[in-house]
């Protein structure tokens, strides 16, 4: 069986030690041609005729929820037929934390 991984990641803002307490906007949102390429790319795995494994990271979900409700109902109604089995796998995947570059 194949897995395939789909993950849109956030782009953290340089936020510096003065902006705590006046800035409240962490990310810099998403890059849309990414999005746009990473649904293209679902659309294609999804019209296989293969059992496929779709391992989908949170910010991902949220995304297609968003933006792409009937790839949502596709993927659900695929479940049903047995043709997609959802792997497990974490929320964000990030490693990153909010520093100061100056700090380095």
């Amino acid at each position: 069986m194949t897995v395939f991984q789909f993950h849109i990641p956030l782009t953290l803002k340089n936020y510096s030690f003065l902006s705590i307490g006046k800035e409240h906007h962490y990310l810099d949102g998403v890059d849309e041609e990414l999005v746009n390429k990473a649904f293209n790319s679902l659309q294609r795995v999804l019209k296989l005729k293969a059992p496929i494994t779709l391992a989908l990271s949170g910010t991902f979900i949220v995304l297609l929820r968003e933006k792409k409700p009937s790839l949502l109902a596709q993927i659900k109604a695929s479940l049903q037929t047995d043709q997609i089995i959802l792997l497990g796998t974490t929320y964000h995947f990030s490693l990153a934390s909010l520093y100061s570059p100056a700090l380095l």
